[in-house]
């Protein structure tokens, strides 16, 4: 069983988790929390979970977490790395499991990379997905959109690492979803469509 301290960072679709982050950051500082949408916590809450660590289908997650709100901080900066360096085939990718990062200027280069299946993803600079996990309101953007900036939540499911992404920021202009608890965004350069998206990896 393990008990971090953290701060929780992303919302998740209801009936799912919430993803947590150590306040001082680092290596292996971030976490699922499933626990069936069971706690109310909103981004930013200091919390402790004490729960049962397990890997399903090698995303780490907390399971049956008894969770204890202990105060309010501020949600952790999104830590900027190289495109591939947390793709599935990254360096560094499981280090970022589950943390807010951040990655700048990449393009579309995939627009279905399940093909001939579909699931609403693409691949950026060829190795890294985006996926629609937290945000599902996101189409698949065409072949050849560049985005200014992702900043999301990196997760692993279907044996891949993923870039979430929660906000559409276009033309200089913010959209929020109707309940105002976003914290994550993405940013557009001359796109050719709206923004990306995936097709959720379900219950964590």
């Amino acid at each position: 069983r393990a008990s971090p301290r953290a701060a929780r960072t992303a919302r998740v679709p209801a009936g799912s988790g919430f993803f947590l982050q150590e306040p001082t950051g680092g290596y292996y500082s971030g976490i699922f929390i499933y626990d069936y949408g069971e706690n109310i916590v909103a981004e930013g809450d200091l919390v402790t979970v004490t729960g049962t660590y397990e890997e399903y289908y090698g995303f780490t997650e907390l399971t049956t977490p008894t969770v204890t709100i202990t105060g309010f901080g501020s949600v952790p900066t999104a830590l900027l790395q190289p495109v591939c360096d947390i793709g599935t085939d990254g360096t560094s990718a499981e280090w970022f499991e589950s943390m807010l990062v951040r990655v700048e200027g990449p393009t579309v280069t995939n627009a279905n990379p399940d093909d001939p299946d579909d699931y609403d993803e693409v691949e950026l600079d060829d190795c890294l997905r985006m996926d629609d996990y937290v945000y599902t309101d996101l189409d698949q953007a065409e072949v050849g959109t560049r985005y200014a900036e992702i900043t999301g939540v990196l997760i692993y499911t279907y044996d891949n690492f993923k870039m979430t992404a929660e906000v559409e920021l276009r033309n200089g202009s913010i959209g929020r979803p109707a309940d105002g608890m976003c914290i994550v965004i993405i940013g557009t350069v001359d796109p050719p469509g709206l923004g990306a998206a995936g097709g959720g990896m379900g219950a964590p």
